[in-house]
């Protein structure tokens, strides 16, 4: 009997022992926070070792998350998986909806959103652009010809309104020398014109007056230009020119557009055709219903892939900038270590009970050991 009592001793002894000691191992993870001290003396084992390592801990993490777990192969892989980039296109989708829904003007939109765009920029801007990318596009270009450059349908339609064109300079010229300016016109160069060959030419021009020479010439003009052969000699005339003007290359009218500033009237005119002031009242409700279906199925597919490529792209030296290793050490650093320790012990309780019932039945098997190995030597 007393050897039974001194073995459940032993086992009790020994369960006790592990048990607490497992305990206190567990414990002193965490406790205590900070540093004890005898007078001067600090106490073995105080602070902790989790808060006594924080330092080389929060440095640990932070080459962990950097180099293990945030890495830049890791989000490039994310961002490319097509699961993910139909989320963020439904997400982005549904955001933009939602403000593009709202009755609001564009303008109110951009005062919202404090952007420093007013009207005058945006049409100093406009300007900028068409005229940049017109002067760009001659440099470019320069030695193309216009017929190289001008559609081809366009230069059918131009020729097929030149037979009209001369119908129309005819019957205008007419219509002119008929006129009294135009009929002055004609006395005063029959005048200058016979003045100019001498006696004879003088004494005709005196003898009929310059009313008198434009009465008898205009009838002969204007019978002339409703003849085939005027319509004929203009048609030709203009088709030739067209043709001269086809042949020839862009850089010879730099000159002439530069000189005219066609460039900048260009950009005016086409500024104030478009009406920026007009476009920014436009309601964001009224924008999104009348291109609906282009923003759902074009402009923002679109936009996703350019900035998944764009984040792909700089996803590297993004993170290098931001500096993520820095930033998770200075927050494991500043971490409150009773809260760290709730965390962890609010994770691992179980684990943890298990550990110090572990070392409890290791300490019982151990005590019942000893306690046969006194009982044998006694």
């Amino acid at each position: 009997m007393e050897t039974i009592l001194i073995l459940v001793f032993m086992i009790i002894v020994g369960a006790a022992i592990g048990g607490i000691t497992n305990s206190i191992a567990i414990k002193m993870l965490f406790r205590p926070y900070h540093a004890k001290y005898i007078g001067r003396f600090k106490i073995p084992f105080t602070p902790g070792l989790i808060p006594k390592r924080q330092k080389e801990l929060a440095k640990q993490m932070g080459d962990m998350v950097i180099q293990h777990l945030l890495t830049p192969e890791g989000i490039k892989r994310k961002i490319n998986n097509d699961r993910f980039f139909q989320q963020a296109l439904l997400w982005i989708d549904a955001e933009i909806k939602s403000l593009l829904k709202k009755d609001i003007s564009i303008e109110e939109c951009i005062q919202k959103f404090h952007i420093p765009i007013t009207v005058t920029t945006l049409e100093a801007s406009t300007k900028q652009v068409i005229q940049s990318k017109l002067e760009a596009w001659l440099n470019e270009n320069g030695h193309q010809k216009i017929k190289e450059i001008l559609p081809q349908e366009l230069i059918g339609k131009t020729k097929e309104y030149i037979p009209y064109v001369s119908s129309y300079i005819l019957q205008h010229l007419d219509s002119y020398l008929q006129s009294e300016e135009g009929k002055e016109k004609i006395g005063l160069v029959a005048d200058n014109y016979l003045g100019s060959r001498g006696f004879f030419g003088s004494m005709i021009s005196s003898f009929l007056g310059g009313d008198g020479l434009a009465d008898k010439i205009q009838p002969a003009i204007s019978q002339f230009l409703h003849s085939d052969d005027a319509k004929i000699m203009i048609h030709r005339l203009l088709e030739q020119q067209f043709q001269n003007v086809l042949e020839k290359e862009i850089e010879e009218f730099h000159e002439f557009i530069y000189r005219h500033n066609i460039p900048e009237q260009l950009s005016d005119m086409v500024v104030s055709f478009i009406s920026i002031e007009e476009l920014l009242q436009i309601k964001l409700s009224d924008l999104y219903t009348r291109m609906e279906s282009t923003i759902t199925t074009r402009i923002l597919p679109e936009l996703m892939k350019w900035v998944q490529q764009y984040v792909v792209e700089k996803i590297g030296p993004l993170m290098e900038r931001m500096k993520l290793q820095e930033i998770v050490k200075e927050e494991v650093e500043q971490f409150d270590v009773g809260r760290l320790e709730q965390m962890v012990l609010g994770i691992t309780k179980r684990e943890l009970k298990m550990i110090t019932y572990l070392g409890a039945l290791l300490g019982g098997v151990i005590g019942f050991v000893q306690g046969l190995i006194v009982q044998l030597l006694t």
